[in-house]
């Protein structure tokens, strides 16, 4: 019977010690997988921030750009025929347009964070922003100005020629050529 005690105890002396060695085992692969669900959790939090920021981000490079488009265009039009500007432009994304029919420089962009509220329209600095579900457009518009070219660009770096192509007495407006390259 001694034997038989000292069997159960040697056993169970034994099992301990096997668990004892499990025990580390599953502690790493708890603090594992709590690591694993922190990263997901701040990747989730963080991931709409930085769109939101990206987005802000092109917003204001595209109205910087904008901006010295029209400067560039209303100096053309004050010096008079023959008057040239060449613009370097670095855009991030978005498309940018130039509408000879509409004589409108317009630039549209996506909006996941809607950083600009669907249905407001507002004109700042000369630029009529506007905001629709998941796209914001700015645009210059010209009465005095005939556009007479279009031309399409997107992010990168690119030269834009405004020249001064003189006064149309007829329709009562400085005509402009505009070359994107």
């Amino acid at each position: 019977m001694t034997n038989l005690i000292y069997q159960i105890a040697l056993q169970s002396k034994e099992m301990c010690i096997d668990m004892k060695g499990l025990n580390p085992l599953v502690a790493t692969v708890l603090i594992i997988a709590i690591s694993l669900a922190a990263i997901s959790l701040t990747f989730q939090v963080g991931n709409p921030i930085v769109d939101r920021s990206e987005e802000i981000l092109l917003f204001q490079d595209a109205k910087n750009n904008l901006q010295t488009i029209d400067t560039a265009i209303k100096d053309v039009v004050f010096q008079g025929e023959g008057a040239k500007r060449n613009l370097r432009l670095s855009t991030f994304g978005g498309n940018y347009r130039i509408d000879d029919a509409s004589d409108k420089i317009i630039f549209v962009m996506d909006s996941k964070s809607q950083i600009y509220s669907a249905g407001l329209s507002n004109i700042t600095d000369g630029i009529n922003i506007t905001g629709s579900v998941g796209e914001i457009t700015m645009i210059i518009s010209y009465d005095d100005v005939d556009i007479l070219d279009t031309a399409a660009f997107d992010g990168g770096n690119w030269n834009v020629i405004v020249s001064n192509d003189g006064y149309n007495s007829v329709s009562g407006k400085t005509e402009l050529s505009m070359t994107v390259s």
